[in-house]
C-alpha cells in the first residue's frame, strides 16, 4: 500500500525530498515523508518509517522549505540536514537568516551550518527565545549549552567531529519502562549475597569467552584471563583516553598484534571467498579521518556519560559509534562490547560490581547482531567509491568523513536495550537458579552420606541432568551407594528441582521467600493489597477495557474471602519452605487468570488438569499471584482462619479452589 500511495499521487517533502535533490548517492532518512490526498497516518516497515501528511501539509519544491518542514515535523537525520545546508550556499543562507533573524527555524539551520560547516558573516542574534537544537519530542537529548550566538540550546549528543542521533521510538520508550537496573537490583536481592557474587564471578567468564566467541574465535586461557581482568576493572575506564584504549587493545589481542596508534592502513570488513578473494561487507573511515572521529568519539562519550540519558542507551550510542570508526586493524569488535560494559559500571547500572552478559545475549542472536551492523555498513557502500588493489587492500577515492560523523543509533539501541534484558531475565536468573539449586543439592547429599567432593559433584550433575535421578546406565558409577541411600538422595533432589521451578514461577527464590516470611508485616499488606486490586477491577468492571477481566465464563460463581491475619505467627526455617512448595504445587490452579491459562494434566492423575501459572502476562498481578500461594499454604498448616464473606451489591468472586460444578468453565 505504501508504495501504492509513494508512486501514483503523493510528494515527497521533508528530508526524502531533500534527499531526492541534493545527496541521492547517501543512506536515505529513517522517516520517509510524503503529502498525498487522504488522511494522516504512519506506517512502520522494518527498515524506516512512513509518514503520510494532508495536502494542507503541502511545501514549495525549494530546498529551505523542505528544510523548514524536516525541522517542524521530522526526527532530523543530519547527514542530509548538513549536505543540504552546503548544497545551499553561505549566500542564499545569509540572505535567509537575515530575513528572519528571530525565526525559531532560520536559527536552528544557523546554528547547525556553523557547529558543522564554518562561520557565516552575520552578526550575533539579539532577540527570540531560545529554541532547542533537537526537539526533545522527537529525540534524545543532551543537556542543554546555551548558545548566545544563535540563541539556540545545544542539547545534541555530540559535537563537531562525532554527533549521532537518537530517535524516541515506541520501541526505546516502552524499554525504558522497563527499568531494568531496578529489575537487576530484585534479582540480585532475591538470592542471598553469596549466591549473587558467585554467579557475578561466573558471569564474567561467560561474557569474555561469549565476546570472543561472536568472532569465532577462542581465546587461550592467558588472552582469556586478560580480558576478564579488564572486565572487572570496567567502571575505571572512563574519562577514556586514547592510552588507556591503546591498552585495552593489547590486553585482548596476540600481543604481536598489538597496536602503538591509531591504524595507518584502509581497513575493511568482507569475508574470503573460493578463490581467495574477498567479499567486502564494511568499508571503514579513511586512515586520515581517524584521529578526528576518535576525538568526536572521547567527547561524545564523556557528554553521555555526563547526561541523564538510560545507561542502555547511552552505552549504545558509544559503543556502536567505537565499532563504525574501527580505530584499529584487530580487536574493535570485542572492544566495543567492552563499552557496553565500561559505560553499565560507571553509570552505576545495578548494584555494585554487577554483570550483564550482553555478548552471551548477543551469540544467541547473532544473525540479528550482523543485521544491525550491517543496516548501518550496507546503505553506505553505495556513497562510498573504492576499489581493490593488487595487493587486495582497499583504497577510497573520495570523501567519507561525513557518513561515519553522522549517523542515526536507534535500531542499535534497541537492539542493545533487548540483548540487556535478555542477559538479565536469563543469564543472571539462570546462573543464580542453578547455584542455588546446587547449594541445596549439596546438602542434601551430604546430609545422606559424607563423600568425596568429586564424588559428590558428579552425583549431582548427573541427577540434576536428569530430573533428579540417577539413570540405571549410570548407577554402577556409584556401587558404594545402597539403594536405601540412592532413594533417599534423589526424592532430595527431585523434591529440591519441583521446589526451584515453582518458586522461580511466582518470581522468587528460595532465600527471598523465606526472607519475606519473615517480614512481620508482608503478608497482611500483601493479602489486603490484593483485595484492594479485585475490589477496583470490580467496580470497573462495566468499562470496555476491563471486560476480559471479569469474563462470565471464567470468573463464575466466585467470592472474596475475608482473611483474619491477626494470630498469624510466621516461622523460618527450611521445613516451613519446603510445606510452602508442596502446597503451591497441590494448588497451582488457584490463581485467577481470565484468559491466559494453560492447560497441563496432572502427572499423578491423567484424567484431572491443572492450571498452570501462565509464562506471560496475566490479567491479575504477579503480586495477586503470590498472596494467593502464600494465604493457601498458611491455610493448609491450621494457621490461617479464613471466613466467606459477600461484598455488597457485587456478583460473587472467589479467590482459591473452583467447585468442582465450575472447573469446567475454568478449562
Amino acid at each position: 500500500m505504501t508504495e501504492l500511495v509513494s508512486k501514483t499521487n503523493a510528494q515527497k517533502v521533508g528530508q526524502l525530498a531533500l534527499h531526492a535533490k541534493v545527496c541521492p548517492e547517501i543512506p536515505e532518512p529513517p522517516v520517509h515523508s510524503y503529502v498525498f490526498s487522504g488522511a494522516r497516518r504512519t506506517i512502520i516497515e522494518s527498515s524506516h518509517t512512513v509518514e503520510f501528511y494532508p495536502v494542507q501539509y503541502a511545501t514549495d519544491d525549494s530546498l529551505l522549505q523542505n528544510l523548514v518542514f524536516a525541522f517542524k515535523y521530522e526526527p532530523l537525520d543530519l547527514r542530509i540536514v548538513i549536505q543540504t545546508l552546503k548544497h545551499v550556499g553561505s549566500q542564499e543562507l545569509r540572505d535567509w537568516i537575515s530575513g528572519q533573524p528571530t525565526g525559531a527555524y532560520t536559527r536552528r539551520a544557523w546554528f547547525l551550518y556553523e557547529k558543522f560547516i564554518g562561520r557565516l558573516e552575520l552578526p550575533d542574534a539579539g532577540a527570540g527565545n531560545y529554541v532547542d537544537a533537537l526537539d526533545s519530542e522527537k529525540h534524545y537529548v543532551a543537556e542543554p549549552i546555551n548558545s548566545k550566538r544563535h540563541r539556540v540550546r545545544d542539547n545534541l549528543l555530540g559535537n563537531s567531529k562525532l554527533c549521532p542521533v537518537l530517535r524516541r521510538t515506541d520501541k526505546l520508550r516502552a524499554a525504558e519502562a522497563w527499568n531494568l537496573a531496578e529489575q537487576t537490583a530484585q534479582i540480585a536481592r532475591r538470592y542471598n549475597t553469596d549466591t549473587i557474587v558467585r554467579a557475578i564471578n561466573y558471569l564474567y567468564t561467560k561474557e569474555t569467552r561469549s565476546s570472543y566467541a561472536i568472532e569465532g574465535e577462542r581465546p587461550s586461557p592467558e588472552r582469556e584471563n586478560r580480558f576478564l581482568a579488564a572486565l572487572k576493572q570496567a567502571n575505571q575506564f572512563f574519562p577514556a583516553d586514547k592510552a588507556k584504549l591503546l591498552k585495552l587493545q593489547g590486553t585482548i589481542v596476540d600481543p604481536r598484534y598489538a597496536a602503538t596508534d591509531w591504524r595507518d592502513i584502509q581497513n575493511f570488513v568482507g569475508e574470503t571467498t573460493r578463490g581467495f578473494g574477498e567479499f567486502v561487507h564494511f568499508v571503514c573511515p579513511k586512515p586520515e579521518d581517524v584521529p578526528d572521529l576518535m576525538q568526536g568519539w572521547f567527547e561524545l562519550s564523556s557528554r553521555l556519560l555526563e547526561s541523564s540519558l538510560d545507561p542502555i542507551l547511552a552505552a549504545a550510542i558509544s559503543a556502536f559509534a567505537f565499532v563504525f570508526i574501527h580505530p584499529f586493524e584487530d580487536g574493535n569488535g570485542r572492544i566495543h562490547r567492552f563499552i557496553v560494559h565500561a559505560f553499565l559500571a560507571t553509570k552505576s547500572f545495578g548494584p555494585p560490581g554487577i554483570i550483564l552478559p550482553v555478548s552471551a545475549a548477543i551469540l544467541r542472536k547473532k544473525a540479528e547482531y550482523e543485521r544491525i551492523l550491517e543496516a548501518f555498513s550496507r546503505p553506505l557502500m553505495t556513497a562510498i567509491q573504492w576499489d581493490f588493489l593488487p595487493d587486495k587492500s582497499v583504497q577510497v577515492r573520495n570523501e567519507t568523513r561525513d557518513l561515519y560523523r553522522f549517523f542515526d543509533a536507534t535500531l542499535q539501541a534497541e537492539f542493545l536495550f533487548a540483548r540487556a534484558a535478555e542477559a538479565i531475565t536469563t543469564d543472571l536468573i539462570e546462573e543464580a537458579e542453578f547455584l542455588e539449586t546446587f547449594d541445596a543439592a549439596w546438602s542434601a547429599v551430604r546430609a545422606v552420606i559424607d563423600m568425596p567432593d568429586r564424588r559428590a559433584r558428579l552425583l549431582i550433575e548427573l541427577c540434576l541432568n536428569n530430573h533428579g535421578r540417577l539413570s540405571n546406565r549410570k548407577r554402577a558409577h556409584f556401587s558404594e551407594l545402597t539403594d536405601g541411600e540412592l532413594q533417599r538422595i534423589e526424592a532430595a533432589l527431585t523434591g529440591i528441582l519441583q521446589r526451584t521451578n515453582r518458586l522461580s514461577a511466582i518470581g522468587w527464590s528460595e532465600s527471598s521467600l523465606r526472607q519475606k516470611l519473615t517480614e512481620g508485616g508482608f503478608l497482611k499488606t500483601a493479602l489486603q493489597g490484593a483485595l484492594d486490586q479485585l475490589e477496583a477491577r470490580w467496580s470497573r468492571r462495566d468499562d470496555e477495557d476491563e471486560l476480559d477481566y471479569f469474563d462470565e465464563h471464567t470468573l463464575i460463581h466466585y467470592q472474596i474471602v475475608e482473611f483474619h491475619l491477626d494470630e498469624v505467627e510466621l516461622e523460618q526455617g527450611q521445613a516451613y519452605v519446603e510445606a510452602t512448595c508442596e502446597v503451591l504445587f497441590e494448588l497451582q490452579f488457584q490463581v485467577v487468570v481470565a484468559d491466559t491459562e494453560q492447560r497441563v494434566y496432572d502427572p499423578e492423575d491423567s484424567s484431572r488438569v491443572i492450571l498452570q501459572p501462565p509464562t506471560h502476562r496475566t490479567t491479575l498481578s504477579e503480586e495477586i499471584q503470590r498472596t494467593v500461594f502464600l494465604q493457601l499454604t498458611l491455610q493448609s498448616e491450621g494457621r490461617l482462619e479464613l471466613e466467606d464473606c459477600q461484598l455488597e451489591d457485587r456478583s460473587p468472586l472467589r479467590i482459591g479452589r473452583p467447585d468442582p460444578d465450575t472447573l469446567g468453565n475454568w478449562v
